[in-house]
């Protein structure tokens, strides 16, 4: 009795082989690009943070990349972010202060409700910041990648 051997024949199985593993292989490659492009769209910015004698704090960009909030190159939206004892706040820059290119000063104060940040501290409206630890964060809002961070109070107590 002769056995008829029935399936594919190995010229098409090593074709279907090498086809899939150059499918998969691509997939990865264009995977691995596309995380790339968005690594490269992550700004580079250097920046200090301080409390200022007149109850506000000040940016000031020592260079990198120039910012723009609310908006900018493809897909970034710069948010300006401050942290205190009690919570998170996030704050809109208003038409003065637009771009923070190296060089540029921004100025954050505290009216008692909310903070504000602008160009330069108001004249009046201001109310001593909140007692406690107190940073600033730069937050790409819509891939929510953390540009920077900086520490203007550590745990400080109440009256001290």
């Amino acid at each position: 009795m002769r056995r008829h051997g029935q399936g594919v024949s190995d010229v098409a199985a090593v074709l279907l082989l090498v086809a899939i593993g150059m499918g998969l292989s691509g997939m990865v490659f264009m995977g691995a690009l596309t995380m790339a492009r968005g690594m490269e769209q992550i700004p580079n910015v250097a920046f200090y943070a301080e409390e200022t004698p007149s109850g506000g704090i000040r940016l000031v960009s020592l260079g990198g990349d120039a910012l723009i909030f609310g908006g900018g190159p493809e897909e970034l939206v710069l948010e300006l972010v401050v942290d205190d004892a009690s919570g998170s706040h996030a704050l809109d820059p208003g038409s003065t202060r637009a771009n923070f290119r190296p060089g540029d000063a921004l100025s954050i104060w505290w009216d008692g409700t909310t903070y504000h940040a602008a160009a330069d501290l108001p004249a009046t409206g201001l109310s001593p910041l909140l007692p406690g630890p107190l940073s600033v964060r730069l937050v790409d809002g819509r891939n929510h990648f953390l540009i920077g961070h900086r520490e203007i109070r550590a745990g400080a107590i109440a009256g001290t």
